[in-house]
């Protein structure tokens, strides 16, 4: 029986798991691959320590939650939450890119809500109210501007509409 290559690249995330000296079981490692070659596009061992590391935060089964993604989010469905407070509450961002406008630079947009619970306690969670994230680490042209200025309208009718959806969701709930 000769070994493909799916299982070759799989062999390869345990085995860069377990190089952290932590059990690769712990770790959802078909999602992980899956994104490696997906999303990266890349070999296993072409993907930076970094990006490893982001990956096995990510996909952690303790870490995971039951608590559904809103329907715009990019993430895998029961995406973990990834940060804690000082005070014990954990928080799990939920994120989908926007169009950027075709201009040089720097420029980032992000619809952007999160979860914030109590540490481990899918009962306690809040969502927070959707926003914009935009970030630019460039210098524009009034053409390019322009075209930033659309993109920035283009990301404020998305926000109306997820809020939209979500209130109109509250008042049917509320029903």
């Amino acid at each position: 029986m000769t070994n493909f290559p799916a299982a070759d690249a799989l062999d390869a995330v345990v085995a860069r798991i377990e190089a952290y000296g932590v059990p690769a079981n712990d770790y959802d490692v078909l999602e992980i691959l899956g994104t490696i070659l997906n999303d990266y596009g890349v070999q296993v061992d072409d993907v930076t320590e970094g990006d490893f590391l982001r990956l096995l935060t990510l996909n952690h089964r303790d870490d995971k939650t039951g608590l559904p993604c809103p329907e715009w989010c990019s993430r895998p469905a029961g995406h973990p939450f990834e940060s804690e407070f000082d005070d014990g509450r954990q928080s799990r961002p939920h994120e989908t890119k926007l169009p950027r406008p075709d201009i040089p630079g720097g420029v980032y947009l992000s619809l952007v809500q999160e979860d914030v619970r109590a540490k481990g306690d899918d009962s306690s969670a809040v969502r927070t109210v959707p926003e914009v994230s935009f970030a630019v680490d460039a210098s524009f042209q009034s053409d390019e501007l322009r075209k930033l200025a659309a993109a920035l309208l283009n990301a404020a009718d998305k926000l109306d509409d997820v809020n939209a959806r979500q209130d109109k969701q509250l008042t049917d709930d509320e029903l």
